[in-house]
């Protein structure tokens, strides 16, 4: 008897978390199926083939026009938040804005275009990683992507720093924000 074991994931629960190269997926509801017939192994291998096709599809980088889209549109946020200029920053935002505010704990709130700048101004002034006083410290060495930065940048979504971007209606916009402390 062969024993496979499946974890069938909600889409509610599903989160790809990009963080310095290393990709890790969160699953919920594992579930166990004893496969003792041929119809049940072949439904559970196209099963985990399709798993597959979507995660290597997703780690997928995006080809050099696509890298040089964006490069061009975080040039034009980064100087937007280098100014400060708020209602420039939020040009480049989709709202409402989803803020992770805990590396501990999961969940997210969101803020919406009024509450953009006050929360911002917030974010920029939280304490940095490394030598940087601040965010905005960290930030302001950040206008050319490097290497690293490329390699998170797919057809469709990319992420830098602290940020998570993706593409809407062909427009890349901001999506996401890790709001937190540095441990």
């Amino acid at each position: 008897m062969v024993l496979c074991y499946l974890y069938i994931a909600d889409p509610e629960n599903f989160l790809l978390n990009e963080e310095k190269n290393v990709h890790f997926i969160y699953i919920s509801n594992p579930i166990s199926i004893k496969l003792s017939d041929p119809s049940t192994m072949k439904h559970c291998l196209s099963a985990l083939i399709m798993c597959l096709i979507l995660l290597v599809g997703k780690a997928q980088q995006a080809s050099a026009p696509e890298v040089k889209e964006f490069e061009l549109y975080w040039r034009k946020v980064h100087a937007a938040i280098m100014k400060k200029d708020y209602p420039a920053v939020s040009r480049f935002i989709e709202f409402p804005l989803v803020v992770r505010k805990s590396i501990s704990d999961t969940a997210v709130t969101t803020v919406d275009a009024k509450e953009f700048a006050n929360f911002f101004s917030g974010y920029l002034d939280m304490p940095a990683r490394d030598s940087f006083i601040n965010k905005y410290g960290l930030l302001k060495n950040r206008r050319d992507l490097n290497d690293d930065d490329k390699s998170m940048i797919s057809e469709e979504s990319a992420t830098m720093e602290d940020f998570e971007f993706q593409k809407v209606d062909g427009q890349w916009k901001m999506v996401y924000v890790y709001a937190t402390q540095p441990e």
